[in-house]
């Protein structure tokens, strides 16, 4: 009497674990992206709050505001003009700013693809 298992019984098996090791790494991946989301959303709301009180600072917005109110002027000195801009930017902070923000946006289309393909598979 033999005791092996059919190659039917074999291959749910197989495809049973096969599709439960898929689910984990789903699960993990969705972790992974919404821990990434939750941690640019935390960081991104206080370095924009800083950025703005900085940018508020360094008159940047004053500057800034001369292209709508002394366009010819500034068209005529335009060297000039984006030097004081960019040197009155508080760039690391919008660096930063930018980092996460496209941290975010990388992680929540990943997080949402994720949760579609998981649905695709889950029926």
């Amino acid at each position: 009497m033999d005791k092996t298992p059919s190659p039917d019984l074999y291959d749910r098996i197989i495809t049973k674990i096969n599709s439960e090791h898929r689910r984990l790494l789903i699960k993990r991946r969705l972790m992974l992206y919404a821990t990434g989301s939750i941690i640019s959303v935390g960081a991104l709301v206080p370095l924009v709050k800083n950025l703005y009180q900085e940018l508020n600072r360094s008159d940047f917005f004053e500057i800034t505001s001369l292209l709508f109110t002394d366009f010819r002027l500034v068209m005529a000195n335009l060297a000039d003009f984006a030097l004081s801009a960019i040197e009155s930017a508080p760039l690391i902070l919008i660096t930063l700013s930018g980092l996460f923000l496209m941290t975010l946006i990388y992680s929540t289309s990943k997080f949402a693809s994720l949760i579609k393909s998981a649905d695709k598979y889950n029926h």
